[in-house]
């Protein structure tokens, strides 16, 4: 069997295609790795010149076309010439985070100032106008913490307001906590943790909409709540313990790939396990290898097992170019950071660290792997054909996916014996479902590679092979 293994791996590596496969895994990572390289600061601050240039052009001539002696038009006018100015104001501000600030805080002195100039109510404008100034050189002479005090001082007071709903009390308290860690750890508006302090709102806010009605929620108002609450117990612990890194950081992101399936390792072992059998026909040595003193059943399980070998191979390929591509262009110290899981049952969140992560990633999805495995190699010893072989695979893969977007859309009983929608063990882990519902699809995956492996060795054993 060993030798048999050995003779297989030789062949397979012999082949020009698994090196290739291989080429194109550090070249798309090193790729993506320079793209985050180039798009930095400056070419978004470019981008945004560009956006405003243009909108100006637009109002611009928008604003030649309209006739004020009409009351309708007179409205939009305002609108408009309000919306060039804050684009002219735009162009003037050098940091592109403080161009948000010119809508934020000025938009209402603006239209003001519009408003009284078309109605012809010249002190008034003028008056709107001077405020207009000095909050465009407000903005452009204090930096992201004093818009920051100054938002939690209007906070508190609206806060303080007996008039507003609980829910717009909420949401004030929460705007306001989001500011006070902003400023707690110094997440400036141009800092990529910022997204952590709005994620943190809008998960926070998502909640609050469900307060009330919390105990009379359907089956996918219940999976919309529990990912809100995960998402804003994980981002609220982040703050808290000052566990500041992001979905786009090193950390977080070589996490997400050991959560998925990348595409290219689908398509190299749908490439492998599709013509291993098949280009024995192919190629015409499938009777040199079945006079030899091996057992059908060997022969063809020495096939199988050196696609998981490969299988193997390329999966730490993919991960160790992919980590690496990324520690590059990110934080090599938030390798030693833990990384954060949300557990359902007791409503706690809890350390894991990446070893640990990456290995109950894999287990969880490796049932996705060994069907997509096991199909095209089926597929191969039936057919005899490569293509087949390897199309099988890929689009399995890919029409699982498709099958199983339909089917989560309705709650059917019969969705639990799907195997598509219980090849990611991941999916049962990281949702609000108790681990005991593992049960059923672990049992639906093994059932599934079983009858798969099972159907090619009745096949294989029959192959009638005087003809071939």
């Amino acid at each position: 069997m060993i030798n048999l293994i050995k003779n297989e791996l030789t062949k397979i590596f012999h082949k020009k295609t698994i090196y290739i496969m291989l080429v194109i895994i550090g070249v798309i990572s090193i790729s993506n790795m320079v793209l985050n390289i180039i798009i930095n600061e400056d070419i978004i601050n470019s981008l945004e010149n560009y956006v405003d240039d243009f909108e100006l052009e637009t109002l611009e001539e928008n604003l030649k076309k309209y006739d004020l002696t009409k009351e309708e038009e007179k409205t939009n006018y305002i609108i408009d010439k309000t919306e060039y100015l804050a684009a002219k104001d735009r162009l003037t501000i050098k940091e592109y985070y403080k161009k948000n600030y010119v809508e934020d805080y000025a938009y209402d002195a603006i239209y003001c100032e519009v408003e009284n100039e078309v109605n012809g109510n010249t002190e008034e404008a003028e008056k709107c106008k001077i405020k207009h100034n000095q909050i465009i050189e407000e903005i452009k002479n204090n930096d992201w913490k004093h818009f920051a005090k100054k938002d939690i001082q209007e906070l508190e007071n609206k806060i303080e307001s007996s008039s507003l709903s609980e829910e717009i009390v909420e949401s004030y308290k929460t705007k306001r906590e989001s500011l006070l860690y902003q400023l707690k750890y110094n997440i400036s508006p141009v800092d990529d943790r910022i997204s952590i302090i709005n994620d943190y709102n809008s998960y926070k806010n998502g909640l609050i909409s469900y307060k009330k009605n919390e105990k009379n929620l359907n089956e996918e108002e219940k999976k919309e709540y529990a990912s809100l609450k995960e998402n804003y117990r994980i981002n609220e612990y982040k703050l808290k313990n000052n566990i500041l890194y992001t979905e786009s950081g090193t950390l977080m992101t070589i996490n997400n790939i050991f959560n998925k399936a990348g595409f290219l390792v689908i398509i190299t072992i749908a490439l492998i396990a599709g013509t291993i059998v098949s280009e024995e026909f192919n190629k015409g040595t499938i009777k040199q290898l079945l006079i030899r003193p091996y057992s059908r059943s060997k022969i063809l399980l020495s096939k199988l097992i050196t696609s998981f070998i490969i299988f193997m191979i390329i999966l730490i390929v993919y991960y160790l170019v992919n980590v690496l591509s990324n520690v590059i262009i990110g934080d090599a110290k938030e390798l030693m950071m833990p990384i954060l899981k949300y557990d359902f049952n007791s409503d706690t969140v809890y350390k894991q660290s990446i070893i640990s992560s990456f290995i109950i990633s894999n287990i969880c999805i490796l049932p996705c792997y060994l069907i997509i495995i096991c199909t095209s190699f089926l597929i191969s010893t039936i057919s005899k054909n490569d293509s087949l072989g390897i199309i099988s695979g890929i689009g399995l893969y890919f029409g699982g996916n498709i099958l199983n977007m339909i089917l989560s859309m309705r709650n059917l009983w019969i969705n639990k014996f799907v195997p598509t929608l219980c090849w990611n063990l991941n999916d049962y882990l990281t949702s609000y479902m108790t681990p005991k519902s593992l049960l059923i699809p672990i049992i639906v995956d093994i059932v599934t590679v079983i009858i798969l492996l099972k159907v090619s060795f009745i096949v294989f054993k029959k192959i009638d092979i005087k003809n071939q």
